[in-house]
């Protein structure tokens, strides 16, 4: 057993959130490992439910000029009823993704033929789980792999299932250690909106379309379940498959739809049920062994790219439940932190490949037709969180599908930014595969339109990290530009400073007290908008730099840049979170927005910003009073605050609190529900820790917890091109060792030591600290 690779259990799961995931990207599956009646739950990342979808209302350049006059003003109240009446356009929920369906597979008591076949033998005597021994469950990490596996009577059963993203499918397989003995039937089943036929004796066809109660009419899908037997036989009714006798069985699962991003209101017109099942048909003639080993292959490649070691202790050899359960009661167990760390990464590989839709708040794993919050794309921080650690944790491939789904909303985003009156492109608090990016709904957290310009963060980190002037010339800085232009006409000045604000704007989701008593949503100039807006302005201007850019654009870029207001410092000496110095109508608010320019922004570092970041401490503590954290998310994102403060007790202490206290019995992350936010988002926490490379340096050990006091960690990526391994001791780095990627210099530092060092392209350098120094070995 590997205690940081492996989720354990010696039993079934109960109940969703007890199965475990797999996944290719387009298929997401949840093995519950029942050696009676199991089931494995799957998704298809493209099966939505369908429009009406957001759009600006007409009227709406006005009503926002109309909201601004009377922030201006002073009536927040005015304001806010301008923009609900002139400017939000209606929420269409549900509107949710869905799962694809069920494979139910019943097992049989041992050579017992069932009804369909006339060698039936008395009654069917079913196992009991009392009757079986030495039971097992697992998740390999390393191998993207869920086993189970039991004894009853006198030999062994066990099942294993993955999904391939080399070809596409959905697989398990079943085999005894006895010739003969297994005997089942099979369905394949969805709660609504599907049919099921069988096709000839092997196989099973699942057909329908999303909707919500013949409503809200979306994506239309095929998926076919394929069964081989080796040994045995295999017969099917008008809707299930039944084993008898069998020394294994093979099951592969495909799937399409009728979905087009290039134009999702046109849907694509192929045969989908044709197209599914010549996916397993082609997945059946190589071979489950083969199958097999090409997704170990594909699926190594990736996940083996990091190792981290924490250490262990004696709980981390025990099944997941009580390791749980003794980390939870206050005990150590550093390896399941690293287990912690390494089910991110492996999520994130499991949800997001190349040419998939990227990973929403669910990754790619929903047992629900109306999922929470539609289980779509929010751009005031979730979908962000997603993809926060895929860069540093090398993996570069996984962040593609972000990047290719922000560049297909950007036809929407112009068309929204032309409805009031600006040139550029905006996305709103949300969207999903129907591209919209209008604001809606609420003015808490739908009058915000800030979405494209954070995101357009992470096009120009993965040129930061990797160097890749081929994709900041034609797609990070095209992006980026689009979201500048856009902020530059939605800024204002304002009467009483002569700034540049933005607004009407919400501090999602935050509210305040206006001066007339009454809660409010809407202001001007609140700090999020200010920061994220200096954010896009700076990095748009350095990918302008590095490509030689110029213009009357850039131009604009810069002046607006120079006028911009920026975040102040209030009475109390909290980082104020609005333009004025209001209260809070939830002190506790589990968005802390206004500290966006500490991360994922690099606005407030260096000794000029040491004000701001004392403010920013008070921020986070007064939040921490009402026992702000409960919400997973929050967890992971004040733990990047305290890192990049180097902070690093109060950093690691928000990680455990979210293992201990956030997490449910599969390591999924809860906000209160299950979002994978915060496990897609705890790597980057973890990489903070030991690596920080925003500031101009790579900055080694930063914020090294006490519980962690010896380890390694190997893979791990730093800005600039370089893969960096680490190895400390009793506190201290023992050794660092780095890989160019691009051939740039770095600056080194560790504690107060610094180091120069310039490598070339492919080529590596090692270096000790030694006597408070750092030099190359």
């Amino acid at each position: 057993m590997t205690p940081q690779h492996q989720l354990t259990f010696t039993k079934p799961a109960s109940d969703w959130l007890e199965s475990l995931p797999v996944g290719n990207g387009q298929l997401g599956a949840m093995v519950f490992g029942d050696p009676i009646t199991e089931r494995l739950q799957i998704t298809e990342e493209s099966i939505w439910a369908g429009p009406p979808v957001p759009e600006v209302p007409a009227g709406a350049e006005e009503g926002i000029a109309q909201a601004r006059k009377h922030i201006f003003e002073g009536d927040y109240p005015a304001a806010e009823k301008v923009v609900r009446e002139k400017v939000l356009g209606p929420s269409y929920v549900p509107r949710s993704q869905q799962p694809l369906g069920d494979i139910g597979i019943q097992f049989h008591g041992r050579r017992v033929r069932t009804s369909l076949f006339a060698a039936a033998v008395g009654p069917d005597p079913r196992l009991d789980f009392s009757c079986l021994e030495n039971y097992s469950r697992d998740l390999d990490l390393r191998l993207g792999v869920a086993s189970s596996s039991w004894e009853w009577a006198d030999h062994r059963e066990s099942g294993e299932v993955f999904c391939s993203a080399v070809d596409g499918v959905m697989v398990a397989r079943y085999r005894s250690s006895e010739p003969g003995t297994l005997s089942c039937r099979i369905d394949l089943t969805r709660e609504a909106g599907g049919r099921v036929q069988t096709v000839g004796k092997g196989s099973l066809l699942l057909q329908g379309q999303a909707s919500h109660r013949g409503k809200q009419l979306g994506v239309r899908f095929a998926s076919l379940l394929g069964v081989r037997v080796v040994g045995g036989s295999c017969l099917s009714d008008s809707s299930s498959i039944e084993v008898a006798e069998a020394d294994e069985i093979v099951l592969m699962l495909a799937a399409a739809t009728d979905y087009s991003i290039d134009d999702p209101q046109s849907p694509r017109g192929d045969d989908l049920a044709l197209a599914a099942t010549q996916r397993v048909e082609r997945a059946m003639a190589k071979g489950f062994e083969q199958v097999l080993a090409d997704h170990l292959a594909d699926h190594k490649e990736l996940y083996s790219r990091v190792e981290l070691d924490l250490g262990s202790s004696p709980t981390s050899a025990l099944p997941l439940d009580k390791r749980r359960a003794a980390f939870k009661a206050g005990g150590a167990d550093p390896a399941l932190e690293a287990l912690q760390y390494n089910f991110g990464r492996y999520l994130l590989i499991a949800s997001s490949r190349p040419g998939t839709l990227p990973a929403n708040l669910q990754g790619v794993w929903n047992h629900e037709l109306a999922a929470p919050w539609n289980v779509d794309y929010h751009t005031n921080i979730n979908v962000q969180m997603n993809y926060w650690a895929a860069e540093s944790c090398g993996l570069g491939e996984c962040h593609q599908s972000f990047f290719d789904f922000m560049e297909k909303l950007l036809p929407s985003a112009r068309r929204s930014a032309q409805a009031i009156g600006c040139r550029g492109a905006f996305v709103g608090v949300s969207t999903d595969p129907w591209l919209y990016t209008s604001f809606y709904g609420e003015g808490r957290y739908g009058m915000w339109v800030m979405g494209l310009a954070w995101c357009s963060r992470h096009f120009f980190e993965h040129y930061q990290y990797g160097g890749d002037r081929d994709f900041l010339a034609k797609r990070a800085l095209p992006l980026m530009k689009e979201a500048s232009l856009f902020l530059v006409d939605w800024l204002v000045e304002d009467p009483a400073t002569g700034r540049l604000v933005s607004g009407p704007s919400t501090s999602p989701e935050n509210l305040f007290r206006a001066p007339s008593g009454e809660e409010s949503c809407l202001s001007m100039g609140c700090a999020m908008d200010q920061e994220i807006i200096w954010d896009c302005f700076t990095n748009t201007l350095a990918a302008a730099d590095v490509l030689g850019e110029a213009g009357v654009w850039v131009d604009e870029v810069k002046g607006a840049l120079e006028n911009l207001a920026l975040p102040e410092i209030g009475g109390d000496g909290r980082l104020k979170e609005w333009a004025e110095e209001f209260e809070e109508v939830d002190p506790a608010h589990r968005h802390l927005s206004h500290l966006y320019g500490l991360h994922p922004s690099s606005q407030f570092i260096g000794d000029d910003s040491a004000d701001i970041t004392a403010a920013i401490e008070k921020s986070i503590a007064k939040r921490l009073e009402g026992g702000t954290g409960s919400v997973g998310w929050s967890s992971i994102w004040k733990s990047l605050f305290y890192s990049r403060l180097v902070r690093a007790e109060e950093s690691h202490a928000s990680l455990v609190s979210f293992v201990r206290e956030l997490t449910v019995a599969n390591l999924f992350g809860t906000g209160p529900v299950f979002q994978i936010d915060c496990n897609l988002g705890y790597p980057a926490a973890v990489n903070e820790l030991l690596l920080q490379s925003h500031a101009g340096c790579i900055d080694i050990l930063p914020a090294l917890p006490a519980a962690w006091p010896s380890g390694s960690i190997r893979g791990l990526r730093a800005q600039g091109g370089f893969e960096v391994e680490l190895v400390w001791k009793r506190g201290g780095l023992e050794s660092l060792s780095l890989y160019s990627h691009a051939g740039n210099q770095a600056m080194l530092r560790c504690g107060d030591a610094t180091l120069e060092v310039g490598l070339a392209a492919g080529e590596s350098g090692r270096y000790l600290l030694e006597g408070g120094t750092l030099r190359c070995e």
